[in-house]
């Protein structure tokens, strides 16, 4: 089973107001059975590598009840996180960094709340 280093949900459990996070190492299935206090994780599924893009596991849920997140979890970390925004009332998800994931960075994007289709 891959094992990678859960990075980016420390932004996760931040925004929760969790004080303790888990075991340093989780396979991306074990991702989706996380319990966090007001947060709620929709997907985390294995993104095989393809072309440039590296293996990494992409994780998305909503934090309270509509701050939607997408969190990209490299296989191969290299201890960083980097965060991407859209910002402003942003209305999707975005994360203007996530290529950075092939670099080895755990990555991160918010809707910052807001929703909209322009």
């Amino acid at each position: 089973m891959t094992h990678f280093l859960i990075a980016g949900l420390a932004v996760v459990w931040a925004a929760a107001g969790a004080v303790d996070p888990p075991a340093a190492q989780m396979s991306c299935s074990e991702v989706s059975s996380l319990r966090l206090s007001d947060v709620r994780i929709s997907v985390a599924e294995p993104v095989a590598p393809s072309g440039d893009t590296k293996a990494h596991c992409r994780v998305a849920g909503v934090i309270g009840k509509e701050i939607h997140f997408e969190l990209l979890l490299p296989d191969d970390w290299n201890g960083r996180f980097f965060m991407g925004g859209g910002g402003g009332y942003v209305g999707a998800v975005t994360n203007s960094v996530r290529s950075t994931v092939n670099q080895g960075y755990a990555t991160s994007g918010t809707d910052t709340g807001h929703q909209a289709n322009s």
